[in-house]
């Protein structure tokens, strides 16, 4: 799930809730174009994937604390409660590493 930020950013564009889907497109572009910035002008395959697994800390509309030895996402979880048919954002709770 999207951070409240995010949610609130892309109802004010599209009018409705993101999904979960369009919070992680949304962050894999980021990662993608940080990784590019990041590769010195030698924007190959092999530094690109080198730059997206080097991401720490990379905070957009999900939270990604690190990749893991198999490229798999570190990262948080948002908690909501349903109310009335509602989200109401409770937490972010972190990964204890």
């Amino acid at each position: 799930l999207a951070s409240p930020e995010f949610t609130a950013a892309y109802r004010e564009v599209y009018g409705s809730d993101p999904d979960g889907l369009a919070a992680l497109g949304y962050d894999a572009s980021l990662i993608v174009i940080e990784a590019a910035r990041r590769t010195s002008d030698d924007l190959t395959h092999a530094n690109l994937i080198e730059q997206i697994a080097a991401t720490v800390n990379f905070e957009g509309a999900t939270e990604i604390i690190r990749y893991d030895e198999e490229r798999h996402p570190i990262k948080g979880v948002v908690l909501k409660q349903i109310i009335d048919n509602n989200f109401k954002y409770i937490k972010t709770v972190k990964p204890s590493l």
